[in-house]
């Protein structure tokens, strides 16, 4: 298999914004505002993660960053801007899974995912970059492959260190049609949480924002500039929560993409569906079990991290980015300091994708 080298970066943001004849006092308050979002998007984890591929005299610097023997295996492959959520935490996990499936998209533009699912092996460093190898690239007949890559990053000695590693599985988007003998539609109404038949805007409205969510948890001094740079910046998207009256252990969330998000125009449709939705997948998903005492990813006490977390794609093809969609979520067990946390993301009570997490949670060490 020929050796590629890309890098993995966010594409900038910009906003323009124009004005007809106004007056100078309106013109200065629209100023404002728009500065103002320029300021608490700037930070924004860019989702579209597009690629850009290296120029071949580098390539045999790049084979340094993976251990020696496996330098000539597959495709290789280099993280940009990775991102913390809170001060001391490591790189957000959702970016990393993110990276692991672009990557095997990069390979195979041709196909579709149907499952993808990474094992996190360390907390990754957000002050070195993650390089990506693509390992084994396994067909399964004439239309269906799985990917296997890893991820690795420089230890204190400059060494190169397996951090994350994971298996996407692909179907060729051409494949042969085939009559279905049995067919079963994935359908959630989330009527847990909402009357049965109501729109998706209609539900969103009986949501709290993030500011009311956090006072109703954490009390009227709960919104921490951590918590606001989680809200704000987590996902390029705003968010609205509502937890399962009767119960600790579910809560959903609503998605609203921002209008300004980065998009690559050399990202089709399709891939671009699939980035943003592995990147959101990962979003308060573990959290969840620790709000049952009352505590966030911002906790001084407990040390929070995903240890596997996959995604089954069931209709990406019906999903609206640019429409509101739900993340339902659920705590099924913790013990031995192991959480397990499935979810739903929804649109139009279709459901778009299952989500599984397993993660710890432990005392921090005083």
């Amino acid at each position: 298999m020929p050796t590629r080298w890309y890098h993995l970066k966010r594409k900038n943001q910009t906003l323009i914004w124009c004005l007809g004849s106004v007056l100078g006092s309106v013109f200065v308050c629209g100023l404002l505002l728009a500065c103002f979002d320029l300021f608490t998007k700037e930070d924004l984890i860019g989702t579209a993660l597009p690629m850009d591929q290296e120029d071949g005299k580098e390539r045999a610097t790049k084979k340094a960053l993976v251990p020696e023997t496996k330098a000539e295996e597959g495709s290789l492959f280099t993280s940009m801007h990775l991102w913390k959520a809170v001060e001391g935490r490591p790189a957000y996990g959702g970016q990393l899974f993110t990276h692991l499936l672009n990557v095997a998209l990069k390979e195979k533009p041709d196909f579709k995912v149907f499952t993808s699912e990474c094992t996190f092996k360390k907390p990754a460093s957000t002050q070195q970059t993650i390089t990506y190898q693509i390992v084994k690239d396994i067909p399964i007949g004439t239309s269906l492959a799985d990917v296997f890559i890893e991820g690795y990053q420089p230890n204190k000695d400059g060494d190169p260190e397996l951090v994350v590693y994971g298996k996407t599985s692909m179907a060729r988007g051409s494949q042969r049609q085939h009559e279905e003998p049995v067919s079963l539609a994935a359908e959630d109404h989330l009527s847990e949480y909402f009357p049965r038949g109501l729109p998706d805007k209609e539900k969103m409205a009986q949501m709290l924002r993030p500011e009311e969510y956090v006072e109703k948890r954490f009390g009227t001094k709960g919104m921490t500039e951590e918590r606001k740079t989680i809200y704000q910046k987590v996902v390029e998207a705003d968010l609205r929560f509502l937890d399962l009256e009767g119960s600790k252990w579910k809560r959903c969330i609503s998605f609203t993409r921002h209008p300004t998000s980065a998009t690559n125009p050399s990202t089709s449709a399709t891939k671009a569906k699939y980035i943003f939705l592995s990147f959101c997948s990962d979003a308060f998903l573990l959290e969840t079990a620790t709000m049952a005492v009352n505590e966030d990813i911002t906790s001084k006490t407990l040390n929070i991290l995903s240890v596997t977390h996959s995604v089954r794609f069931v209709d990406v093809d019906a999903f609206e980015m640019d429409q509101v969609f739900f993340f339902s979520i659920t705590v099924h067990a913790v013990n031995n300091n192991t959480a397990y946390c499935t979810g739903n993301i929804i649109q139009n009570d279709r459901i778009i994708a299952y989500v599984s997490q397993n993660g710890v949670i432990r005392k921090k060490k005083l």
